[in-house]
């Protein structure tokens, strides 16, 4: 028998569901989203990594010399992302094949795994390059990580640039030092579903990193969001499977960041979710149907 999965794709039976939306594609790739769905998330994102310029460049097929930003350095963000070099061909990678993918889904039912891709840029013109290139509509979730201030205000502006989740390097190269958006802009990016995400497993690494985490946040609290409005995701981040932490978890961790236990449930479970939801209509249109077998006997299954 067939049950349509309408409700499903539009969050009213996932409204419990929690996600990680940033797994980055790494050799513990496979562990930590195993580690992930034991913890009880039940959507994770596999987070592909890109330079702007360079994928611009490599377009083109000419590669200039590269700007003080694009300065490549310890760090989680700049670690996993791909240069030039790494994709001399296309210049906007294609989302990995990942052959354990399926496997862990059987062992997982009811679970997905999404594909993320996360541009780091300076120039507005070169992240709209990337985000209309033929090989980023196969990736599911978009986000930006910009280097500074001006890179922030350029895309909440730019409402022709269709993204997600505004991100931002805590621990390496592209670290922007000073976060500053206006009530105005943060306005503007609630309008847009556009997410501001915070990532932990920065602040596990070192001090500094932590500090940077939780300026980030009170910044965006303070300035960027409203009373009524937060739109901050949690995200892990993680590149090893002892980075990850629990959901239960993310009450401690939203009140260190200054967020409420409502608003600290709602960075790792709605507000993901409406993300993914974003995603679904992207690909498939503002309303669909899907079927899949069913079996009679679960609880949760109204015949």
């Amino acid at each position: 028998m067939l049950q349509s999965t309408w409700l499903v794709s539009n969050g009213i039976k996932r409204k419990k569901d929690y996600c990680d939306l940033n797994i980055p594609t790494s050799v513990n790739c496979q562990q930590v989203c195993a580690k992930a769905f034991q913890l009880g998330y039940k959507i994770l994102a596999i987070n592909t990594i890109v330079v702007a310029r360079e994928c611009v460049a490599t377009a083109t097929g000419k590669i200039g010399k590269k700007r003080k930003f694009e300065k490549r350095d310890s760090g989680t963000v700049a670690a996993n992302a791909i240069t030039a070099s790494d994709n001399a061909e296309t210049g906007v990678p294609r989302p990995g094949e990942y052959g354990w993918i399926d496997e862990l889904l059987e062992e997982n039912p009811g679970c997905r795994i999404l594909r993320r891709l996360t541009i780091i840029f300076g120039d507005v013109s070169d992240l709209h390059k990337v985000i209309t290139h033929a090989n980023c509509a196969l990736y599911d979730v978009i986000g930006v990580v910009p280097v500074h201030a001006d890179a922030v205000q350029a895309c909440l502006t730019a409402r022709h640039l269709a993204f997600d989740v505004i991100s931002f390097d805590l621990e390496g190269p592209y670290w922007m030092k000073k976060v500053n958006i206006s009530r105005q802009k943060g306005s503007m990016a609630a309008d847009r579903e556009i997410y501001f995400e915070i990532t932990y497993s920065a602040g596990l690494h070192d001090e500094s990193a932590c500090e940077n985490m939780i300026y980030t946040a009170h910044r965006l609290l303070e300035d960027a969001c409203t009373k009524r409005i937060k739109n901050i995701i949690i995200s892990s981040g993680a590149a090893k499977p002892e980075e990850l932490r629990a959901p239960k978890d993310m009450n401690a961790f939203g009140f260190i960041l200054g967020l409420n236990e409502t608003a600290s449930i709602q960075s790792v479970r709605e507000h993901p979710l409406r993300i993914v939801q974003n995603a679904d209509s992207r690909k498939h249109g503002k309303t669909w149907v899907t079927f899949k077998p069913f079996n009679q006997s679960d609880p949760d299954v109204a015949i």
